[in-house]
């Protein structure tokens, strides 16, 4: 379904520096159709860079994304509207995704902007509290404003935006990294209920490497801009081929054990 090739893209440096910076160096990978991929890494690893590029906020310097055959960066590129429905993303600042005067009515209306005038027009009450309904909230809270809801409540809307436009690719961003450990995973297993019934793939960004794992169909760890490690999740925790993923490994493992409860993903 997506097909990366030779990514690179490097940024320019300080005022004072003529050195570019490496934010992504040759990474490439395939996402099959209902495919999990976790990518994980440190600060600075070019996990964001990867993920503006792939939802066409940022050029390419060098390389290749291929969606469902269609070239994302090409002469013949895909347009905008049509882009959107495919390929979607669920973000870590949910407190600010949502415009502070609009009611949960008013925000879910806005997204069926996307799907064109007659979709946004067409929308009924029924529609968006179905919606609500898919992430576990009720017609309660139409009315509410941003300031009224819950960090777990505001990232749940998020999610129901973007599931009503039934994409092909969901981009989560460190999508629970401000969330409470509970709601946390609370959030995971509707984003994999969600996965199941609407088929979507889905790229899940995180520097949590035991949740990737518990999630992931496959994991791609990255370090100074290049996906250094590709593999099943079992393979990357119990037996790391590079000398980086090696430390990760133990490094994140190691602080998930002794600094916070485990998170159960089971329903």
């Amino acid at each position: 379904m997506l097909a990366v090739r030779n990514l690179s893209k490097a940024f320019d440096g300080s005022l004072f520096s003529r050195r570019k910076i490496i934010a992504l160096d040759d990474v490439s990978f395939n996402l099959r159709r209902g495919e999990t991929l976790g990518v994980v890494g440190e600060s600075g690893s070019g996990k964001t860079t990867l993920a503006s590029i792939l939802l066409r906020a940022t050029d390419p310097d060098r390389g290749q994304v291929m969606l469902s055959g269609n070239d994302i960066f090409g002469k013949r590129r895909m347009p905008e509207r049509e882009f959107r429905k495919k390929v979607q993303m669920v973000t870590q600042n949910f407190s600010n995704a949502l415009h502070p005067d609009m009611s949960v009515m008013e925000s879910m209306r806005e997204v069926f902007r996307t799907l064109g005038k007659k979709a946004y027009q067409s929308v009924s009450e029924t529609d968006i509290v179905r919606r609500l309904n898919d992430v576990g909230l009720g017609r309660e809270l139409l009315h509410r404003r941003p300031a009224q809801l819950s960090g777990g409540q505001l990232q749940r809307i998020l999610i129901a935006r973007v599931i009503s436009l039934r994409p092909q690719l969901i981009i989560a961003d460190e999508p629970t990294s401000c969330l409470d450990t509970s709601v946390q995973a609370r959030i995971i297993r509707l984003l994999m209920t969600l996965k199941q019934e609407y088929g979507f793939a889905m790229i899940f960004i995180s520097h949590d490497l035991p949740l990737t794992a518990a999630i992931a169909d496959r994991i791609a760890v990255m370090y100074q801009g290049r996906i250094v490690e590709l593999g099943l999740p079992r393979e990357i925790l119990t037996n790391p081929q590079h000398a980086y993923t090696h430390r990760f490994v133990r490094s994140a493992v190691g602080k998930h054990f002794l600094n916070r409860e485990p998170i159960c993903l089971a329903v």
